[in-house]
């Protein structure tokens, strides 16, 4: 019988060789191109319009507060919209507007978006109070829709 400690040394020589790598085919190098599109790490890749949340206020951080669809004539609306992605410049918009498209109020701001920024939007009571019936906020990011959101404002109590 052979020596059991010479087996195990050939065993794992034999292990640790491995089928050679040199003789087959490999595909072609990356192209410049293909790196260039590849997201860098922790990158969020294009800004888009994650969310949208209407309310009656937002925190300090812009994020929603008080989130409702419904709201009473004397109400002020708030937005919090949350952008995913990241750019160098981008152009986000609100558009405060009737059930049957008549826009009531614009306002934008010029965002930096880098991974997730949050944006509040507000658009106060009217004076008299709001009229009753439906409306939609409507988004815009770079002049490019993102998202809609409804609300609509009925006689009290709600």
């Amino acid at each position: 019988m052979r020596d059991p400690l010479l087996t195990l040394v050939l065993a794992v020589i034999a292990a640790s060789c491995g089928p050679s790598d040199k003789g087959a085919p490999q595909g072609p190098p990356p192209t410049a191109a293909a790196a260039a599109t590849a997201t860098p790490p922790g990158a969020a890749g294009m800004p888009h319009i994650a969310s949208i949340e209407i309310g009656r206020s937002v925190n300090p951080d812009s994020t929603m507060h008080d989130a409702t669809m419904l709201f009473i004539p004397t109400d002020d609306v708030w937005a919090s919209v949350i952008v995913e992605g990241n750019a160098p410049r981008a152009t986000l918009q609100a558009r405060w507007l009737t059930d049957g498209g008549g826009v009531l109020e614009q306002s934008s701001q010029e965002i930096t978006p880098t991974g997730r920024t949050v944006v509040a939007f507000h658009a106060a009571a009217r004076p008299g109070g709001w009229p009753l019936g439906r409306y939609k906020l409507e988004l815009l990011l770079d002049g490019v829709v993102g998202g809609t959101q409804p609300f609509e404002i009925r006689r009290p109590p709600l």
